[in-house]
């Protein structure tokens, strides 16, 4: 199944997360649970904003010491409560589909 990326970026499918996620986190690459708050998702856009850029996956875990794809319980919250962490931001971040 390939889903629109909310940046605007090319279609990623399943192999390609897994390919990101077994490159581990890194400068440009960050994990984050899928119900995590728009104000920590904030945080790690805000820092993206002011640096080269980069990639945040959501619904990635940390168990016993790996990432694991874990998904998200819900994607449409999910994806409101990253409109609502762009929208946090100093100026606030403009995401492709956003109101």
């Amino acid at each position: 199944m390939t889903q629109q990326a909310p940046t605007g970026r090319e279609p990623i499918d399943a192999r390609e997360v897994q390919r990101l996620v077994a490159k581990g986190e890194g400068p440009l690459l960050e994990f984050k649970p899928g119900e995590t708050r728009p104000g920590e998702l904030a945080t790690s856009l805000a820092a993206f904003a002011n640096a080269e850029g980069g990639t945040l996956l959501l619904g990635v875990v940390e168990r016993n010491g790996e990432p694991v794809i874990d998904g998200v319980a819900d994607a449409k919250l999910t994806l409101d409560h990253l409109y609502t962490a762009a929208g946090l931001c100093s100026p606030s971040l403009k995401i492709p589909g956003s109101s």
